[in-house]
């Protein structure tokens, strides 16, 4: 978890002040802080988000990663109203195994979709800079989907929505680099599938030092946040937020996180080609009091960037 990032949406005036500690919160405010819970109640909610055709390159559980085909509709948007239907069945169908008598406010409700739920055929939802995010879109969706008055004492954390920004994606897939990383991987992957013993790894060797290479020299810069909504205010260490959703970002950058090659020969974002969005952490002295970045918290093992602005 080291190294999250955490922004307000824009359902978050830019006027919103921030409030310390034991400071009295307008009667507006106080209402959604009033309540006090005395017990967690955590539902996860268990579907496949891996690829499809799956083709194991090493131990996927361990130091090795997957080839296989990413899962989603060419159309951006009916790929996201198709997993929010989804996602909708199962809070419902959740809802409505609650017991019938747990009305009174002293349970909070966490409802927990995995990682990797949002996404395209292509691997990440890919949009221009003229184009809204499409981890925004999903995140308004997701709250005119589950509204506080149907679901009060509720916390939804909505899996991880996978974007990148890239103005022509026809051109990215057919640089030189682009072609030159996926033939090499491709190669030392079914290598590595046809040998054993001692030969085996001094190829996984090679694969891994050579992603590595790449990740240094992205082509494609990826971000990979969760969707986080309740029907109260959200708060970090010493600080309140005057918003219900938020999005934490994921910086670590794990054995698997995309497919090394595509089996069907379709054109596809590869672990070679990206890497994770970096989290440039300034000093906060340094930043003027109108700048995001003065607003950075370090909390133990946590790094919290607020941003209402």
């Amino acid at each position: 978890m080291h190294g999250n990032e955490i922004n307000t949406d824009n359902a978050c005036p830019r006027s919103a002040k921030r409030f310390k500690a034991g400071e009295e919160l307008p009667s507006t405010l106080a209402s959604l802080h009033s309540t006090k819970y005395t017990h967690i109640r955590f539902i996860g909610y268990v579907i496949p988000t891996t690829p499809a055709n799956i083709v194991a390159v090493g131990d996927p559980n361990g130091q090795g990663a997957v080839a296989g085909t990413y899962l989603g509709h060419e159309n951006v948007q009916k790929d996201i109203q198709g997993r929010l239907s989804v996602l909708q069945v199962a809070v419902k169908t959740a809802k409505a195994q609650l017991p019938s008598n747990d009305v009174n406010g002293t349970v909070l409700t966490v409802f927990c979709a995995p990682e990797f739920f949002w996404h395209g055929h292509e691997g990440p939802y890919l949009h221009t800079s003229k184009a809204e995010d499409p981890a925004d879109v999903i995140l308004q969706a997701l709250a005119d989907a589950f509204p506080a008055n149907e679901y009060p004492h509720w916390l939804f954390i909505c899996g991880t929505a996978i974007t990148a920004r890239v103005e022509n994606k026809e051109k990215l897939y057919n640089l030189n680099s682009t072609i030159t990383r996926n033939a090499v991987v491709e190669s030392l992957c079914r290598q590595l599938r046809h040998c054993y013993g001692p030969l085996s790894e001094v190829i996984m060797d090679m694969l891994v030092g050579f992603i590595k290479h790449c990740h240094a020299y992205p082509l494609l810069s990826v971000r990979n946040r969760a969707l986080i909504l309740g029907s109260n205010l959200h708060d970090v260490p010493n600080q309140e937020l005057a918003t219900k959703t938020m999005t934490t970002e994921k910086y670590f950058c794990s054995n698997e996180d995309f497919l090394l090659y595509e089996v069907n020969k379709q054109p596809v974002v590869t672990e070679q080609v990206c890497r994770r969005a970096l989290l440039l952490i300034p000093d906060p002295a340094e930043c003027p009091v109108h700048c995001p970045l003065s607003r950075l918290l370090a909390c133990d093992s946590m790094i919290y960037l607020i941003d209402n602005d």
